[in-house]
């Protein structure tokens, strides 16, 4: 399994590297002052860009699963920060 993909964000247009997936995996995040709006995105293979899956607007813990194998990322989009910090952190769980 690879090592979880972690990201502290503190302003807009910044995101996370892109983690590859196939199988199940989660997404957290964690803040106690964050005033924003996180967006998960994805990317399968032979896509020339990344497209919104979900947003967020505050801590959270989710689990999805990936059946063709993608990548993904996480990240604020320009427009969507106002203050605070977020931690983010997403990684593949055992199938």
């Amino acid at each position: 399994m690879s090592a979880p993909i972690e990201f502290e964000m503190t302003g807009e247009n910044q995101f996370s590297d892109e983690l590859t997936v196939l199988g199940n995996f989660n997404f957290s995040l964690i803040s106690s002052s964050f005033v924003g709006i996180v967006t998960i995105q994805r990317k399968f293979p032979g896509d020339v860009a990344f497209r919104d899956i979900k947003t967020y607007t505050g801590s959270t813990e989710d689990r999805d699963f990936e059946p063709e194998g993608a990548q993904y990322r996480y990240g604020i989009k320009t427009g969507d920060y106002t203050s605070g910090t977020i931690d983010g952190r997403l990684r593949k769980t055992k199938n």
